[in-house]
């Protein structure tokens, strides 16, 4: 369901966000953050080890362990993968219930492991694949990798995983390689592919009708659009003009802006049109990018532990409004689960005033099961969220 089309969004709403930043300002006391969890590197794994953040809370670490691929989700016992040293998720899908783990080096090559509820399951690929690795989750809940074969002339390519079959996407007519990087709900895919060798090119293609892909942006080595973060249930992704840089948010094939020119790199987008601002680009801070604006999280933040911390990229950011950060806290990698203070049923933004930000957020979210806007936890939004959160208004 399209809901920004099924409602007006008009100018009192844009009124009523301008009243609830001023609340905000004047009326939110406490830090916006607080420090939930430290994860460390578990005992025995390698240096080499990563960290995700699911939409309910748990968090996902993978890597190696005595010279074998580990993964461990929240606190169940971990789970080796043996003829694989190094585990790696990518990207944790809060719409699926399962667990997907690019494996490697193995004699032969690498794989991808599915791990449910009921199981493991290790997929084996094509014996002669040099690279792999899984870049995004399907809404039916099914893996994408991309791939390449270890020739001189070898393009890349990429594959799908589901119940039956491998499958070998073809990249579009007159593209050298084309690797996916997100699939977004109506099964649009934003790649990159490489043309003339030297020339980058992000598509928006929707394989499943047929469509002929469609240029967002092609250009030489000096500039390029980066899309990062995954697609949100609204189906937008993020795009930033690396030499400006110029944020915005690609809604169907159209670059929205974001953030003024000059903003930090957005890096990670939620269904709340919230996105974390890349630390790891020179700022060493953790920061937040909403409603247009960046704001630098240093000191909103409560519970740091002791020492000198670098802050690099955030790893997750949920539907929650919770953020994984990575970080060195003296000189050892660990990584922040930062919690929002807010529990304001309504405060769909969880930045402690319920007010026309919300309201807006939760209009565009209508009909879906983002945890979001969910407010009463029925996994589905409807006028019953509407009602709790008017009921809660700040003003």
């Amino acid at each position: 369901m399209n809901a920004i089309a099924r409602f007006n969004r008009s100018i009192w709403i844009a009124q009523l966000g301008v009243i609830s930043v001023i609340a905000a300002a004047t009326t939110a006391q406490q830090a916006r953050f607080t420090v939930r969890e430290i994860v460390t590197q578990p005992r025995g794994w390698g240096s080499t080890w990563h960290a995700k953040l699911l939409d309910d809370g748990t968090v996902v670490r993978s890597g190696s362990r005595d010279g074998v691929a580990v993964a461990q989700i929240g606190s169940a016992e971990p789970i080796e993968f043996p003829s694989f040293s190094t585990a790696w998720q990518w990207q944790a899908n809060p719409l699926s219930v399962d667990h997907f783990f690019t494996l490697s080096g193995s004699p032969a090559g690498k794989a991808i492991a599915r791990v449910t509820t009921v199981g493991t399951v290790v997929i084996s690929l094509v014996p002669d694949l040099s690279a792999v690795s899984v870049q995004c989750v399907r809404a039916d809940g099914w893996p994408v990798a991309t791939w390449a074969l270890p020739s001189p002339d070898a393009i890349g390519a990429s594959v799908a995983f589901n119940e039956r079959e491998v499958e070998e996407l073809q990249a579009p007519a007159g593209v050298d390689s084309y690797k996916i990087y997100q699939i977004a709900p109506n099964g649009d895919e934003i790649a990159r592919s490489f043309t003339s060798g030297s020339y980058v090119q992000y598509v928006r293609y929707n394989r499943a009708s047929g469509a002929p892909p469609i240029a967002l942006r092609i250009d030489g080595a000096t500039s390029s659009y980066l899309t990062v973060g995954r697609f949100n249930r609204q189906g937008h992704a993020l795009a930033a003009e690396l030499i400006s840089p110029k944020p915005g948010i690609l809604v169907g094939t159209t670059v929205m802006p974001f953030a003024p020119e000059g903003s930090p790199i957005p890096y990670l987008l939620n269904d709340v049109e919230q996105a974390t601002v890349r630390a790891g680009k020179g700022s060493n801070e953790p920061g937040l990018m909403e409603h247009g604006v960046a704001v630098s999280l240093l000191n909103d933040i409560d519970g740091l532990p002791s020492g000198t911390i670098q802050w690099g990229d955030a790893a997750s950011l949920t539907n929650r409004g919770e953020i994984l950060w990575r970080v060195t806290i003296d000189g050892a990698a660990k990584y922040l689960v930062l919690t929002p203070t807010s529990t304001i049923p309504g405060d769909v933004d969880r930045d402690g005033v319920v007010g026309g930000y919300d309201l807006e957020a939760l209009i565009a979210l209508w009909g879906t099961d983002s945890p979001a806007a969910d407010v009463n936890e029925d996994a589905t939004v409807d006028p019953r969220d509407l009602a709790m959160l008017l009921a809660n208004w700040s003003l």
